[in-house]
């Protein structure tokens, strides 16, 4: 096998994520709407509901932006909207689509995105507390990755896994992994301290001072605002997506915006095989999912498949076809 022949897509969705105990769906929903929900006891400054964090960015954002011409009130009102919306919405994307006219609304969901994200880093199964001793933490040119999470679970999990199988210094297991072509193309909470050595980096699960986290918004797409196609970011996605010979998705919903980002016709799939999870899925949404992909793709529906499991079962299950030897 020449290496042309082994280059991989992994396409990692929400779900994956849902594996090391980050919200999804509901769950990520209600913990919006909570952090939203700003309220007072009667004649005092103690908040009783809400995050201190996304009121101290609201109030520091009043002060200091020039964008909107509105006082810190209509920003409560804004969140408590968003807040009072969460239990009918499909989720925070489709509910800040919903209300696009509204830069108020866009600005505090962001905000909303982005604490939420990093308090579920911190509470994951990945995190490291700096304050504490850290556990120990080939080539991998062939493999591109495209998360459509804000999370960097993916990267943190992976660099540890590294530094902890082969006992290597977290510096060489960083090092190794920059090998890798990683593309989130909604953006993130953040670059990792480690990744690429920038001043202005967010550490994982890290409590951010209101300007910081405003800083993040900034960088955060939903999925219905749509990203520009001609970027050489996306660019670089689709060319991804046409050259691997193997594409597992991961956690991934299937939905047709993130599809048509990553596909736009150009595709020969001759020689290409798709995974993917669909857990608890319909077997007839699971056949809809293979045609999709057959078209999309161009590879045989033979060659596509779809399954009923967690990311980890369909390793289990597809573990010697995943194998790079």
């Amino acid at each position: 096998m020449d290496k042309s022949d082994r280059k991989t897509l992994f396409v990692l969705g929400a779900g994956a994520s849902k594996e090391v105990r980050l919200p999804i769906g509901a769950e990520l929903t209600e913990l919006i709407s909570s952090a939203l929900d700003l309220r007072w006891e009667r004649n005092s400054s103690t908040l009783t509901r809400g995050s201190d964090e996304i009121y101290d960015a609201i109030r520091y954002h009043a002060r200091t932006s020039s964008n909107f011409n509105c006082d810190v009130n209509e920003y409560i009102q804004a969140c408590r909207q968003i807040s009072s919306g969460m239990p009918q919405a499909i989720s925070i994307d489709n509910y800040i689509h919903q209300h696009r006219d509204n830069p108020l609304i866009e600005f505090c969901g962001k905000l909303a995105i982005a604490h939420t994200i990093l308090s579920a880093e911190r509470a994951s199964d990945l995190y490291l507390d700096p304050s504490k001793p850290g556990r120990k933490l080939e080539r991998l040119a062939d493999v591109a990755i495209v998360i459509f999470n804000y999370d960097r679970c993916f990267e943190q999990f992976l660099v540890e896994s590294i530094t902890n199988s082969y006992n290597l210094p977290f510096s060489e297991a960083v090092d190794i992994i920059s090998q890798l072509s990683i593309y989130h193309p909604y953006g993130s909470v953040g670059t990792l301290p480690w990744w690429d050595g920038e001043k202005n980096s967010v550490p994982f699960g890290a409590n951010l001072h209101a300007a910081k986290l405003i800083e993040i918004t900034d960088d955060l797409k939903t999925f219905t605002e749509g990203v520009d196609a001609s970027s050489s970011h996306i660019a670089a996605v689709r060319e991804a997506a046409r050259n691997a010979n193997r594409t597992i998705f991961l956690g991934f919903a299937y939905h047709h915006l993130n599809m048509g980002l990553l596909y736009n016709g150009d595709i020969d799939g001759a020689s290409k095989t798709v995974f993917g999870t669909a857990f608890q899925t319909s077997k007839s949404n699971r056949d809809i999912i293979t045609s999709l992909l057959e078209k999309l793709t161009g590879t045989k529906a033979e060659r596509i498949y779809i399954n009923d499991l967690c990311c980890s079962d369909l390793y289990k299950e597809y573990r010697l076809s995943f194998s790079f030897v």
